[in-house]
């Protein structure tokens, strides 16, 4: 039997997906972005378009350029002044919706690849720590001594004058 809300009527909401669990701002990104590109508010696109189905690759490809951009710093998208996360929302409802609505439009490559799970952990090396030596160099008949950082030394330009005033 369902339990009394409010006012007394029932609700048999048991096992049901509770929609409260989902951000406000998600769903307003997208219904923002799908509004703002529709013909119905200006945009380019046929109002629920995206109603139609498409290639998955073609929504992938799509979601990865602006994964791109946002992960570039391009917060805003500069064609139509949405921000770029409310695109990559977007697309990811679309392949969400089209995984149920049209599987036959799903032109993934299905075929033996590589995965980013078949490679080896990475694990990095530890530097031996280097121990900073005296040593003295003689360019040009200038001798330096280093400690790993430079020295006063007399300015090159300065002998290169010299000579011309010699000579």
């Amino acid at each position: 039997m369902g339990k009394k809300v409010d006012g007394g009527g029932l609700r048999f909401n048991g096992g049901k997906i509770d929609l409260d669990q989902c951000p406000t701002s998600l769903i307003a990104a997208v219904a923002y972005n799908l509004m703002k590109n529709s013909n119905k508010y200006g945009g380019k696109y046929p109002d629920a378009n995206w109603r139609k189905g498409m290639s998955h690759l073609s929504v992938l490809n799509c979601l990865q350029r602006h994964l791109e951009d946002y992960k570039n710093g391009i917060d805003i998208d500069p064609t139509d002044g949405v921000p770029t996360l409310w695109k990559v929302a977007t697309n990811v409802a679309f392949l969400i919706e089209y995984s149920f609505t049209c599987p036959e439009l799903d032109d993934r490559y299905k075929g033996k690849t590589a995965s980013i799970h078949d490679f080896p952990e990475f694990k990095p090396v530890e530097k031996e720590e280097k121990k900073k030596t005296s040593f003295i160099a003689s360019v040009d008949g200038i001798e330096e001594a280093s400690m790993g950082r430079y020295s006063t030394v007399p300015n090159c330009m300065d002998s290169y004058n010299d000579d011309e005033e010699n000579s």
